[in-house]
Parts: C-alpha cells; sequence; structure tokens
C-alpha cells in the first residue's frame, strides 16, 4: 500500500532507488530483515494483538502498547505469551 508493486519489483531487481520507508514496508512485507546483532527487540500490543518486532521500526511506532524484551527470541517468546493471555481473557 505505500507504492506500486512494479516499483518493488524494479527495487529489488537493482533498477533504481526508493525512499526509506517504501524499502522498509517492503521487507517488511517480505519478513526479511537487516538484522544487527546489538538491535533490541519488543513486543507491541496493536488493537486485538501483539507482535515482536525491533525498538523503533515501523512496528514499533504503530503500537499503543510496548515492552522492550531484549533479544528478538525473548520478544517473539513473550509476544507468544502475551497473546495467549489476550486470547484467554477476550473469552
Amino acid at each position: 500500500g505505500v507504492c506500486a508493486r512494479n516499483t518493488i519489483y524494479r527495487w529489488l531487481a537493482g533498477e533504481g532507488d526508493v525512499m526509506t520507508r517504501v524499502a522498509g514496508a517492503a521487507l517488511e512485507a517480505l519478513e526479511l530483515t537487516l538484522d544487527d546483532p546489538r538491535a533490541i527487540w519488543g513486543t507491541v500490543r496493536v488493537d486485538g494483538t501483539v507482535v515482536a518486532c525491533r525498538v523503533g521500526s515501523a512496528q514499533w511506532l504503530q503500537g499503543s502498547w510496548r515492552q522492550i524484551e531484549g533479544s528478538r527470541e525473548s520478544a517473539e517468546k513473550s509476544c507468544s505469551q502475551r497473546l495467549d493471555y489476550l486470547t484467554r481473557a477476550s473469552r
């Protein structure tokens, strides 16, 4: 939704540049990351779900509730636990 699909195809093929937000959205949609081992991960609550994402990323800025977890693995584990809690609480 941030640009035309053919723009992403051209960019991935090395034909020109895109803006940072477009590149970030494309990488996020493809579930690709340029991981820095020093990156800090966290959990973000977005409406009725919880996501694990890098602190400061586009997803991190979307949520209404955040908790810093440290590594990606710990954030994903915490995300799963929080999502389970939310699911049980809504029943």
